[in-house]
């Protein structure tokens, strides 16, 4: 992990395969673009403003047992060059897990 990027790691109450179509609805709830659902990871796009270019965000999932899995939530400036990222790529994880939390929620 370098400079341009911020994870989060915890434990997720779904097996993956739940896990994943809860992430997928949770990054469309969230307003990001370019949602890409895979076999246990979900990606998206978070367009430029005025604090960056824009960044990569993803949500990966790994089975711990049955009907749990382990979560982690990252975002990454999309532009090499960028040497501070305001904070942004810390909200996008405070905003991805509270998209998560709302779609397990019902909300």
């Amino acid at each position: 992990m370098d400079h341009r990027t911020w994870e989060w790691s915890g434990d997720f109450p779904l097996p993956v395969e739940e896990a994943v179509e809860t992430g997928r609805r949770a990054l469309v709830s969230a307003e990001m673009s370019n949602v890409i659902a895979g076999r246990d990871r979900v990606t998206a796009d978070v367009g430029p403003s005025l604090k960056s270019m824009g960044e990569d965000i993803w949500v990966e999932f790994v089975s711990r047992g049955e009907g749990a899995s382990g979560v982690t939530v990252g975002s990454r400036s999309k532009v090499a060059t960028t040497l501070f990222d305001w904070g942004k790529n810390r909200q996008n994880i405070e905003k991805v897990l509270a998209a998560l939390a709302g779609v397990l929620d019902g909300s």
